[in-house]
């Protein structure tokens, strides 16, 4: 990969030690591999530099760290190892001359990253981030997997703070930059949607001169992105005619049949994932990759071949043997009414536990009755609220919902109240671990799995 004086160089760290050949980079000492660098992070609740014997002792080769230590290890030192880990990474990226396509947005990003993902395994060799290592941590890592075989790289960007996404940016160097669309996300520490649209056109600014931006024309925030990206090649997707990459859909029980239009020409995809949510997320997809000049062929083949992702829409089966829609990855407004419409064309009892949604700021509480308004329009016969905010979304909705300050007594009364005809959704913001709850009324995976396309 690189040794560790080299990799000081590109930090402008002080390297102290021998010079080995650095294999891979880790900030975790609980699983840090042999011939590792390791990242001593630091945190309001934890320190790294700590873990940095425990990290030697397993195999690591040497040690980034803010502080000299002791030990005879070589060692990067460093004013701030995160940001010097975003440095590394920005490095590193630089090396390869390959496409990166990078997807923000309030809604979706993740979903459509594994869509690319799916697109761009059909045509080669590519590296695609896990999960949602998305921050200033998980992106870095991310892109120091890149190697010589890869052909193409697709990364998922996040924000927590103002100017996260112009950082992660600027280390990613994006090819492609994706805007799945802005929602009412983040407003613990934006002003309003405006603001939060503003900051995810930020990815935008660190294109190559080649790049593209691909960019929701269903947004209203779409002509601002437009202007941002300036004289940079843009491709646009949505349900809007005028759309580059646009589509109809025959939405399924769970799935959609897209007739897709595209610069490329028009062809049909058999999507296997539930919710007209999903159908933008596949043209979002699709316009990415038309900006990557991958056939036709590669898109429909990569999209038709992607499965439901855990805890998105997710069919399984609960104890009782009705059908349980798993969405607990994450919730904000955006995504809880997607998954009300859906769930509304489901057939019969169908059921909401909702947990708080997080980060929504002084708009916490109004934004948590707007939920339960709408589930009471979108046909929803009982809620069942957990958390501090949930219960103005139980107030809200009125009979038929019950607020629970204790997990188990909801899940004790949800399953005891549940019969083969009832459709339960279960969502809320990924600190809630909702995904305890439908884990506690899910039937096994091979009870269920051969039966769930009957929910």
């Amino acid at each position: 990969m690189l040794t560790v004086h080299e990799a000081s160089e590109s930090v402008d760290g002080r390297h102290i030690g021998d010079n080995p050949v650095i294999d891979s980079v880790s900030s975790d000492s609980r699983t840090i591999e042999s011939g590792a660098l390791f990242v001593a992070l630091r945190g309001e609740r934890f320190d790294g530099h700590k873990y940095v014997e425990e990290a030697v002792n397993k195999g690591a080769v040497g040690a980034m760290v803010d502080t000299e230590s002791n030990l005879p290890t070589p060692q990067i030192i460093v004013d701030d190892t995160e940001y010097a880990l975003g440095q590394l990474a920005a490095g590193w990226r630089r090396r390869f001359d390959i496409p990166l396509v990078a997807i923000t947005g309030s809604n979706g990003k993740t979903t459509v990253k594994e869509m690319i993902g799916n697109i761009l395994r059909a045509n080669d060799n590519a590296l695609i981030s896990k999960g949602n290592f998305n921050n200033l941590v998980g992106l870095p890592l991310s892109l120091l997997k890149l190697r010589e075989s890869h052909r193409y790289a697709a990364v998922e960007i996040g924000m927590n703070q103002i100017g996260e996404i112009e950082r992660l940016a600027d280390i990613a160097q994006p090819s492609v930059a994706v805007i799945t669309n802005a929602g009412a996300a983040h407003l613990e520490f934006l002003v309003n949607i405006d603001q939060v649209a503003t900051e995810k056109g930020k990815i935008i600014s660190s294109l190559r001169d080649s790049g593209v931006a691909v960019l929701n024309a269903d947004s209203s925030h779409y002509s601002a992105w437009r202007r941002t990206a300036g004289s940079h090649r843009v491709i646009s997707f949505g349900f809007s005619s005028d759309a580059d990459v646009s589509g109809t859909c025959t939405t399924l029980t769970f799935g959609s049949q897209i007739s897709m239009k595209t610069p490329l020409g028009e062809f049909q995809v058999d999507l296997q994932l539930a919710g007209e949510h999903n159908v933008i997320n596949a043209l979002a997809a699709a316009a990415a990759s038309v900006a990557l000049g991958l056939t036709p062929s590669s898109i429909k083949t990569g999209l038709e071949n992607m499965s439901a992702v855990a805890g998105r829409l997710q069919p399984r089966k609960h104890l009782k043997g009705g059908c349980l829609i798993d969405d607990t990855y994450n919730a904000n407004p955006n995504s809880v009414a997607a998954a009300l419409a859906f769930i509304s064309k489901l057939n019969g009892d169908r059921r909401l536990v909702i947990g708080d949604m997080f980060e929504l700021g002084a708009s916490g509480e109004e934004l948590h009755r707007d939920v339960g308004r709408l589930a009471r329009e979108c046909g929803i016969g009982r809620l069942y609220a957990l958390g501090t905010l949930s219960a103005a979304a139980a107030e809200e909705f009125g009979r038929g919902a019950t607020h629970y300050s204790d997990r188990e007594m909801l899940i004790s009364d949800l399953g005891s109240q549940l019969d083969e005809t009832t459709t339960v959704l279960i969502k809320g913001s990924r600190g809630m671990k909702m995904d305890e709850i439908a884990d506690s009324i899910s039937m096994p995976a091979n009870h269920y799995a051969k039966e769930v396309a009957e929910c």
